[in-house]
């Protein structure tokens, strides 16, 4: 991601994929990946997970939730870049598609 040159505004970056509560992967650490480049991290979870050393576990959000989550974060300005990490399902992926 190239910096924004002086007086323009910063990139903002739709963060889509699974919530991984430790931020060892996921949104968590895509979003601080985002912050460090000098983005703004927008996040929508397509995922939950559960995760340890014996520990896995997911399930999916509702695709009308992900869409949701999107059109929220439209309404608060426009969105630059996108990156995907977790989709579950077909269903999600198509939820991406109408904001």
């Amino acid at each position: 991601m190239r910096r924004a040159a002086r007086g323009s505004r910063t990139p903002r970056v739709l963060l889509v994929g699974g919530l991984e509560p430790s931020g060892r992967a996921g949104l968590l650490a895509d979003a601080e990946a985002v912050r460090a480049r000098g983005g703004v991290p927008l996040v929508a979870a397509a995922a939950v997970t559960a995760q340890g050393r014996k520990t896995f576990s997911w399930t999916p959000v509702a695709p009308a939730l992900v869409d949701a989550q999107i059109r929220g974060l439209l309404e608060l300005g426009p969105i630059d870049a996108v990156k995907l990490g977790m989709i579950p399902d077909a269903s999600q992926l198509r939820a991406l598609r109408e904001p």
